[in-house]
């Protein structure tokens, strides 16, 4: 495998994330910053449109 300092580490950490569908605020607290707007400026491509709808997994008590 090839070396990777922490910096990469992290950005490949965030990134995945945001692929994924997280929540850019969740992130945001996850790399240490205080606001999102670094989260938005650094990784905006990878934020997904729908990050704000629900995931099938967390549906709401009672609904089908």
């Amino acid at each position: 495998m090839e070396y990777r300092n922490p910096y990469q580490v992290r950005h490949t950490y965030a990134s995945a994330l945001l692929t994924a569908g997280a929540n850019p605020w969740y992130v945001a607290s996850q790399l240490g910053h205080e606001d999102v707007e670094m989260v938005f400026r650094t990784y905006g491509k990878f934020i997904k449109d729908d990050y704000q709808k629900p995931k099938p997994e967390f549906r709401i008590v009672g609904e089908k």
